[in-house]
């Protein structure tokens, strides 16, 4: 389990790196790995996987592909939600 988390954390780590060096493309390929990841290993509905959500959905909306970012960033808000309410609740 905790390999699973470090390898998650290591992909967004690596999405940030390359979106900071402006390298949209090699980044929002390793943001689709590091979604595809964080899904099978957390599921989809999952609330952590609002960060690869996040990252991935940035990368598309700096590339212009508004397309694709929404669908994203209704995803991400959805988990954030759930990951308030969860909090608030326990």
């Amino acid at each position: 389990m905790v390999a699973n988390d470090e390898e998650l954390n290591r992909l967004n780590k690596e999405v940030v790196h390359l979106y900071q060096k402006k390298e949209y493309p090699g980044a929002i390929k390793i943001a689709i790995e590091a979604l595809r990841f964080g899904e099978q290993f957390l599921g989809p509905k999952h609330p952590d996987m609002s960060i690869p959500l996040n990252n991935l959905a940035v990368l598309y909306e700096q590339a212009g592909d508004h397309t694709r970012a929404q669908p994203l960033r209704q995803l991400n808000h959805q988990l954030l939600l759930k990951k308030t309410w969860e909090t608030q609740t326990a």
